[in-house]
């Protein structure tokens, strides 16, 4: 027989059923709905907070923008929105990514990295994915602002919007829609099901109240701030020169100065030892030219602010960076690296070898360091030619060695600035593989207790022509 429970009045209340298992714990149908609407409120407080990321900086003068194309793919992708903070034109600087008023489009953006300054001033722009620059330059005061955010995906609906995508924005519209629906369920999975079965009828209809009144207020805040990023959005859109097929995707917020810059002309290969920790070095010229780390190597981590990047770490007693595939060695060629150690044992820098894995038997075109701390570029052509620096670069501090040959001769830059020649021309005929950090030193001129390189090398470049003066004074000054 049932309690009965009588009221202040006399009148009787009857029990409220309670929907629990024989245990008192929610049932497996319960923890399925709790999931769901954990499930459920996390896509909808990651959707706002992304939407704020994008829509806040406008508060601040600074512009969102929708990523309409693929010409900055890998890095920046369609739907992508990057956030451009105003600047002086005396403050960008080349390798930047700079929104600009698009000088083929009236009313139109352009969002491109800047590759070079022309004597007159102009800006010379270039899509990531581009194989040349843009056509026509940019005034330095049509610049709007320098890229500094980027947050994933969150202007697809912009984008689909424009391109009347109706199928896409109606199956984003009901994702959101169920993911909502779904959040208005969340609750503890043994407490609020039961809370709500034994509850009073009062004390139900209040919860059912506030529940609704959170989804509305929620469902608004979204509506508020996607409202937002359309309408800021199209003040300002980017506009494209060419499109590139994406090789990547990155789904965390990331800030620029992460962003791999676009390669120099005549890039061979270059190696910027970005990549996610492991055995490969990525290309970066888009040539497809990759290589391996060997066993004594490794990436070492960098904060990815400017002269902060990752770059790669020699042990100085085994190990080095070789190209994946045998070619044939250039006569006309440049080659450039950063480097930064203490060691007074030298080591090779970078060089042409015939061996993969030994030392090779026929090696030249060779940067190398002497125990002094003397950068040295040699060739073979019957006899072993070198040229270096003056000593004291083991400073622990980064230089950039530059090295070029061509039918004038042999050039050595350090930092920027011609340090030796020599009008050798001509250097040894032979196929196999760039190697960085460990090659075969013998008979080269100056001390060198190793032919293990310890320190740091960053940003290893092969260009299929030489570098004139003013391309290596650039290269320089972009820095790491």
């Amino acid at each position: 027989m049932a309690d009965v429970t009588l009221r202040p009045d006399g009148r009787r209340e009857q029990p409220s059923a309670v929907a629990v298992t024989r245990s008192g714990h929610a049932s497996a149908s319960t923890w399925v709905v709790f999931a769901a609407a954990l499930l459920g409120r996390t896509v909808l407080v990651v959707t706002v907070s992304l939407l704020l990321w994008a829509a806040l900086p406008a508060s601040w003068a600074w512009t969102p923008t929708t990523v309409v194309s693929g010409s900055m793919a890998p890095k920046i992708l369609p739907g992508d929105v990057v956030v451009a903070m105003p600047v002086h034109d005396r403050e960008v600087t080349i390798g930047q990514v700079l929104l600009v008023e698009d000088p083929d489009h009236p009313e139109a953006l352009l969002l491109h990295r800047l590759v070079a300054r022309t004597p007159s001033g102009s800006l010379q722009l270039r899509g990531d994915a581009n194989p040349t620059p843009d056509a026509r330059t940019v005034e330095p005061e049509d610049v709007r602002g320098v890229g500094v955010l980027r947050v994933p995906l969150v202007g697809l609906p912009a984008l689909w919007v424009r391109e009347h995508d109706v199928g896409r924005l109606a199956a984003a519209t009901l994702g959101l829609g169920g993911a909502l629906v779904l959040s208005s369920r969340l609750g503890s999975p043994g407490g609020p099901e039961v809370t709500r079965a034994v509850g009073h009828g009062r004390r139900r209809r209040r919860s059912v109240r506030a529940e609704r009144a959170r989804s509305v207020v929620f469902v608004g805040a979204l509506a508020a701030v996607l409202a937002v990023v359309i309408v800021v959005d199209d003040a300002a859109r980017a506009a494209f020169t060419a499109t590139a097929a994406n090789t990547g995707t990155r789904l965390a917020t990331a800030t620029f100065p992460c962003l791999q810059r676009a390669p120099f002309a005549h890039t061979y290969l270059t190696y910027r030892f970005d990549d996610a920790p492991g055995t490969s070095a990525a290309d970066g010229s888009g040539n497809g030219r990759h290589g391996t780390l060997t066993s004594g190597v490794s990436l070492a981590p960098g904060t990815c602010r400017a002269g902060d990047s990752p770059s790669l770490l020699t042990g100085g007693v085994r190990g080095q960076v070789i190209t994946d595939a045998a070619v044939d060695a250039p006569q006309i060629f440049a080659i450039e690296t950063w480097f930064r150690t203490t060691t007074t044992t030298g080591g090779m820098l970078l060089g042409f070898g015939n061996l993969r894995s030994d030392q090779s038997t026929k090696y030249d075109r060779q940067l190398y360091l002497s125990d002094e701390g003397a950068v040295h570029f040699g060739a073979y052509n019957g006899t072993n030619i070198a040229i270096s620096s003056a000593a004291g670069l083991n400073d622990g501090v980064w230089h950039l060695a530059t090295a070029t040959m061509d039918a004038s001769g042999m050039r050595l830059y350090v930092d920027g600035e011609q340090v030796a020649a020599s009008s050798n021309a001509r250097a040894e005929v032979s196929t196999g593989w760039w190697r960085i950090g460990f090659d075969n030193l013998n008979g080269w001129p100056g001390n060198h207790t190793t032919f293990h390189f310890k320190g740091n090398l960053d940003n290893v470049a092969v260009y299929e022509d030489t570098l004139p003066a003013a391309a290596v004074q650039e290269h320089f000054a972009v820095g790491r």
